[in-house]
């Protein structure tokens, strides 16, 4: 009976974390580049128990001892374009990220495309919501030599400023980066993704395209988070049911009188 107590409580914990990532997908289903994450789960160690008749190897006698959420994975596909029609948001179809380091200096990755400018001594440079510079193909920070609102980029990600008689002479171009397995992105926070040993060395994306005067959207699909967050809610109740009926039967032991 302990260890029933014990199993519905790993059930409910787990379950607990899988509901705090399917409320989360739901709170960004409006964040801009946002992707949906899920949680995934293993079952716990086996302990072997003794047969009080034939202790013999071959009996086969195991408890399991519940189940520990295992990792949570995040969803890469891609989400709808939404028209902003403004000349600093990009929004990106395909595999890749933008790049972009944050005042420390660490490199993190993206999808979220909004961004802005910020003057500094030497001129303007592209920086996102948390003032992280937006980084070129060689690695450096981007400065916008002139008016940012006839600034133009292309589907490659050059970018350059509009003239009376065209585009001018490009000035940059994006670092759009990609992984083998984005899967092994960890979230930094801020819709930013930092590597890990798992995801293989940042490349350029070369299947990627940029669209600029849009934004990419949350790829959280409402009606399944739903149907998972029922399901999620019922796993929950059977754990605590578990926790419920183990008690009682305790208290039934507890009360026999000899």
């Amino acid at each position: 009976m302990i260890q029933t107590m014990y199993n519905g409580m790993h059930g409910m914990l787990s379950h607990q974390q899988n509901l705090d990532t399917i409320a989360n997908n739901i709170a960004n289903i409006n964040t801009q580049g946002y992707k949906r994450s899920r949680t995934e789960f293993k079952e716990t160690l086996y302990a072997r128990m003794l047969s009080p008749t034939d202790n013999a190897p071959q009996i086969n006698l195991q408890r399991g001892t519940g189940v520990v959420p295992a990792q949570t994975l995040h969803n890469f596909g891609q989400g709808a374009p939404l028209d902003t029609a403004r000349t600093l948001d990009f929004a990106l179809e395909g595999p890749g990220f933008f790049t972009v380091v944050t005042p420390a200096g660490e490199r993190l990755y993206t999808r979220d495309g909004a961004f802005y400018l910020t003057p500094e001594a030497d001129g303007d440079y592209l920086v996102d919501k948390q003032g992280c510079y937006l980084l070129d193909a060689d690695g450096a920070r981007i400065r916008v030599p002139g008016d940012a609102s006839t600034l133009v980029a292309d589907a490659r990600g050059t970018l350059s400023l509009r003239t009376e008689t065209g585009d001018g002479t490009p000035f940059a171009r994006l670092a759009l980066t990609e992984f083998d397995n984005p899967g092994g992105l960890l979230a930094a926070g801020d819709n930013r993704f930092r590597p890990s040993e798992n995801t293989g060395a940042p490349r350029e994306a070369i299947g990627t395209t940029l669209r600029q005067g849009a934004l990419e959207a949350s790829n959280v699909d409402y009606a399944e988070e739903m149907a998972r967050l029922i399901r999620a809610q019922r796993a929950y109740q059977l754990s605590s049911r578990c926790v419920t009926t183990a008690d009682q039967m305790a208290q039934i032991c507890n009360s026999i009188r000899s």
